[in-house]
């Protein structure tokens, strides 16, 4: 699903939905998710859907020994809104993933479709798109 949204949405609202979609279903790590640390286990999911509405690359990296990813915009610009999943993270860059890497997992795939369905609808219903 590669969705571009006009400009009008932007960042700040893309944000706000993907917090309101993350819950346990969502996360790779269900049985560590909780409500107040909604990030848990939300980082490949949340990447792809990011990718859709605002492009960019995908980037991979070992955070604290665990696989972690986000996304790098054409300028550039770095986005990671999973990052506070990680007490007091220490980064090591990996490179860029391809989209068919991170959706050949079934899980992931399950996953993202959740969440990418739930943004969907709640930037629809909030008249972004």
């Amino acid at each position: 699903m590669t969705v571009r949204a006009p400009a009008e949405t932007g960042l700040a609202e893309l944000t706000v939905a993907l917090r309101n979609a993350w819950s346990a279903d969502t996360s790779v790590t269900p049985e560590a998710w909780t409500p107040s640390l909604p990030s848990q286990g939300q980082c490949a999911v949340t990447a792809l859907v990011l990718q859709d509405y605002l492009g960019g690359e995908l980037l991979r990296g070992i955070v604290d020994g665990v696989s972690h990813y986000w996304i790098m915009l054409a300028s550039g610009k770095e986005i990671d809104l999973t990052l506070d999943q990680f007490p007091n993270p220490t980064i090591t860059s990996t490179g860029v993933r391809e989209r068919d890497y991170l959706l050949s997992s079934t899980s992931t795939s399950r996953r993202y479709k959740l969440l990418a369905d739930s943004v969907a609808r709640q930037v629809r219903e909030h008249g972004h798109i």
